[in-house]
């Protein structure tokens, strides 16, 4: 598959209220978004298909990948944001879409409404991009919780824990975690997760991210209130800080989220 563009092309929800437009970046002040228009909503579907209405017979996407707006390389803000992401697809060459409102089915997410316009000549297949930039002027998306602020100066390294296990309290209070634990394991994390009795979710989703990447992950069927997950990496993680972003997701695959800071010894 070729490599993609950065053209600006914005999500539209049919509820969303937001902006379109082709080329130059929008900044929209939508009220509260449904909650496809985070994130995390789509973290840990890379690879899962789309299908979309033509009115006729329907053309399958492929979700290739979920990364950053390309204003995130100047803005720290926009480095794993909830609110700003781009969606890259690909489809089939004998089955183009043009550019416009479609209407998608996915398992997960059900029927939803995106904005989408292929980029790229196609070649073995056609790509397509999607953006979603509600950074500015708009509030948190629906059922998500706000993400932590990070420090004016580096935080000190917490002093050792004579515990085999390290347990991580949140800057604020929490609004989705009752206790999360994670240790080092050979190449892997184990993390456990127990949520708030308040919280339903069918599912908890784990992502570790560092500088802005997320080096590993996993998803884990919650029983219980608590969920433990293996977070696997390419390689061994090293020593050091890092971002937890925890999200739990309910029947309908709407996404609450919390963020950690954590340290991996």
């Amino acid at each position: 598959m070729s490599g993609m563009t950065r053209r600006s092309l914005l999500v539209v929800g049919a509820t969303a209220g937001a902006a379109v437009a082709v080329g130059a970046r929008p900044w929209t002040a939508a009220a509260a978004a449904p909650g496809y228009l985070t994130r995390s909503a789509y973290t840990g579907l890379e690879g899962s298909r789309f299908t979309v209405e033509t009115g006729g017979d329907p053309v399958v996407l492929k979700l290739e990948s979920v990364s950053d707006v390309s204003g995130a390389a100047t803005r720290h803000a926009l480095v794993g944001s909830d609110d700003a992401f781009a969606l890259k697809f690909s489809g089939p060459v004998g089955s183009p879409l043009e550019s416009g409102i479609h209407t998608l089915h996915h398992s997960q997410l059900g029927t939803i409404e995106l904005f989408a316009s292929p980029v790229d000549a196609p070649e073995s297949d056609r790509n397509y991009e999607i953006l979603v930039d509600r950074s500015v002027g708009a509030p948190a998306a629906t059922r998500e919780a706000p993400s932590q602020p990070k420090p004016a100066e580096p935080e000190p390294e917490p002093k050792a824990d004579p515990q085999p296990e390290q347990q991580h309290e949140a800057e604020a209070a929490p609004a989705l975690l009752r206790r999360l634990t994670l240790r080092r394991a050979g190449r892997w994390l184990r993390c456990e997760v127990v949520l708030r009795s308040s919280v339903e979710a069918e599912r908890v989703r784990c992502r570790l991210v560092q500088k802005g990447e997320v080096v590993a992950k996993a998803t884990r069927r919650v029983e219980d209130g608590r969920a433990v997950l293996r977070l696997e990496a390419a390689h061994k993680l090293a020593a050091g800080r890092y971002t937890l972003v925890v999200s739990a997701l309910d029947a309908a695959g709407r996404a609450t989220s919390e963020r950690r800071r954590v340290t991996v010894r």
